[in-house]
């Protein structure tokens, strides 16, 4: 509402503001007493008759006997400019709200990644592996979506908790717990790792990595995913 307001006030004011400058040249004219036809531009004045020739070529001069006054000249590029700057406003008033709609998102300052519960610390069993799935909201650019995610959890007990994303660290297939083998197993490429996500055998560059959480009144927490190489110590 605010911006068809905004653009109709600046319609009004561009007709008020033509209205206003089309007048004053007109009454600006009238008063000049600039001679019609074949009358003298001042008493005793003789006009010369019009000269004949292609209209492209003649001048004021030619056309109508007399200089073409300076004020008209003005009151032209007077109008025309105000023309101007009254449609670059316009553009200017139309645009912006476009421009911050398309560019805004990508140039602002995003909030911290809010936390998300995904289950009480009592569901775990301790020393074992579990995945738990997930929804997340997340904003992407003015539009807030519910994504579902997974995460490998490692609770040891007394709110030690481990928090892993579930793509191996090679090429971000996902991987499995075996119990046997007491191993986190990439299928892809023969990536092994061990419980606390540190790389045993096969191509990952990097141990697992993790995911920020904290533990509120016995549940479980979840955030973004910390890269390993971010991880300090």
């Amino acid at each position: 509402m605010l911006l068809v307001a905004l653009i109709s006030a600046v319609i009004v004011l561009t007709l008020v503001g033509i209205a206003i400058v089309w007048a004053n040249h007109h009454r600006s004219w009238s008063r000049a007493g600039h001679p019609q036809g074949d009358q003298a531009a001042f008493p005793g004045q003789v006009v010369p008759a019009p000269v004949a020739g292609p209209p492209s070529e003649l001048t004021h001069q030619d056309r109508y006997g007399w200089p073409e006054p300076p004020e008209t000249l003005t009151r032209r590029r007077l109008l025309r400019n105000t023309f101007y700057a009254i449609v670059g406003a316009m553009v200017g008033t139309l645009s912006y709200p476009a421009l911050r709609y398309f560019i805004y998102p990508a140039v602002r300052k995003l909030p911290p990644a809010p936390f998300t519960p995904i289950a009480s610390l009592a569901e775990f069993q301790i020393g074992v592996p579990t995945f738990v799935t997930y929804e997340e909201r997340v904003l992407d650019g003015w539009v807030v979506e519910t994504r579902s995610k997974g995460a490998w959890v490692v609770y040891s007990g007394e709110d030690r908790v481990l928090v892993f994303d579930p793509h191996c660290t090679h090429l971000g297939c996902g991987y499995s717990w075996h119990a046997e083998s007491q191993r986190f197993l990439c299928p892809c490429h023969a990536g092994v790792f061990d419980i606390e996500g540190a790389v045993v055998s096969g191509p990952p560059p990097r141990p697992l990595d993790r995911i920020a959480h904290q533990i509120a009144e016995g549940t479980l927490l979840v955030s973004r995913t910390i890269k390993s190489t971010e991880l300090k110590g």
